[in-house]
């Protein structure tokens, strides 16, 4: 659907006539986020200096922006970060919060769906561009950079209450980030897969999900290495193979040591999550082989067709085929930050609920040299 098209009457419908865009540097200036101030209210403040892994000085600077001003709206263009970003903001709006000292009232706490609580205005309207799904979730992350330490947000109202889905949006995004942001949709549908309290009805959507995303990630790469733009077809396949690997984890499906050692390499050594589970997925499913046999016969033969493939050696090949990284000091982690990063994964809350109990800071930190 095209966003130009779609974006007005979701406006008009909801009556908002002021919005606050959120978007990166990389995308601030392109011809899509260009296209799409057209069709804005007339002076609506740009906020285009998100960074990866949402950092709370972002956050301020946003609320910043505003000026006191409450928009109607947020309409948020981006990956994961920019719109992690935006529920910050917008729970920061719901809440007057604008200093520093209080974004710890931003931090997730237990919410009852569908409570009797009123919705709180602004909203969020997420045109994805990458296909990370950050849009599917209500609880997003936050970088605190004076800590170094990644904490959700969260509000049973944070989810975006539309999402546009263009495929055009994918067009302006870096390589290495839209295929890197695949690969991270392949975390989420591989970890739910292998996940404990595996769900029957998220299971078959996953399951498919890598089937799509190991076909559709090859065509696109073909396509920018052939000097050519990726064909809308195989975008939109992407995007809805991207939505069905969150159905796990939106439906209460836990995810494992693969995320929790995203988020820690995303607060202490700064990489973006694309490119962490680029380089953790395949490890991951090495050491859980023995916890999670048949989820990963289904994976292996998911994405490559072969009933004798190791589920971890199929993620690895894709990963490699698509020109991304695989090893640690590949995204520029050095060994002296392996046990901070194993002492951060080990408290992350993901390291609690893998498939195999993960019953020491040195049991990560050993997977870890495996692939450094």
């Amino acid at each position: 659907m095209d966003a130009r098209e779609a974006l007005p009457p979701i406006l008009a419908e909801d009556n908002i006539r002021s919005i606050l865009l959120l978007t990166s540097p990389s995308l601030l200036n392109s011809r899509y986020v260009q296209s799409l101030r057209g069709v804005m209210p007339p002076g609506t403040p740009i906020y285009g200096a998100c960074r990866p892994h949402s950092p709370s000085s972002c956050v301020l600077e946003a609320l910043e922006l505003l000026k006191g001003r409450r928009p109607g709206g947020i309409v948020a263009v981006g990956g994961g970060s920019v719109i992690d970003t935006a529920k910050a903001v917008a729970i920061a709006l719901w809440h007057d919060i604008t200093s520093p000292d209080r974004l710890t009232e931003l931090f997730s706490r237990p919410s009852r769906l569908n409570s009797a609580e009123a919705e709180p205005s602004p909203r969020i309207i997420a045109i994805p561009t990458t296909l990370s799904v950050a849009e599917l979730s209500p609880i997003g992350g936050m970088l605190i950079e004076a800590r170094s330490t990644k904490e959700v947000v969260g509000h049973q109202y944070a989810i975006p209450r539309s999402i546009i889905y263009d495929p055009s949006a994918l067009l302006d995004t870096p390589r290495a980030i839209l295929l890197s942001s695949g690969i991270k949709a392949l975390d989420h549908a591989v970890e739910a897969l292998c996940a404990v309290e595996a769900n029957h009805f998220a299971a078959p959507l996953a399951e498919r999900a890598v089937q799509l995303l190991g076909r559709t990630l090859d065509l696109i790469a073909s396509a920018y290495d052939s000097g050519e733009m990726p064909l809308h077809s195989a975008l939109g396949e992407a995007q809805l193979a991207a939505w069905m690997s969150a159905t796990g984890p939106a439906h209460g499906v836990s995810v494992g040591a693969s995320h929790a050692i995203g988020h820690a390499l995303g607060a202490v050594c700064g990489v973006p999550h694309g490119l962490t589970s680029c380089v953790t997925l395949a490890p991951v499913l090495r050491w859980n082989q023995n916890y999670s046999a048949g989820p990963q016969f289904r994976i292996a033969e998911a994405l490559t067709g072969q009933s004798d493939r190791q589920a971890g050696t199929a993620v690895e090949d894709l990963v490699r085929r698509l020109g991304l990284p695989t090893r640690l000091q590949e995204i520029g982690v050095s060994p002296d930050q392996l046990y901070d990063v194993a002492a951060a994964s080990f408290a992350d809350r993901c390291a609690a609920t893998n498939c195999r109990t993960i019953s020491s800071v040195e049991d990560i930190y050993e997977l870890l040299l495996t692939v450094i």
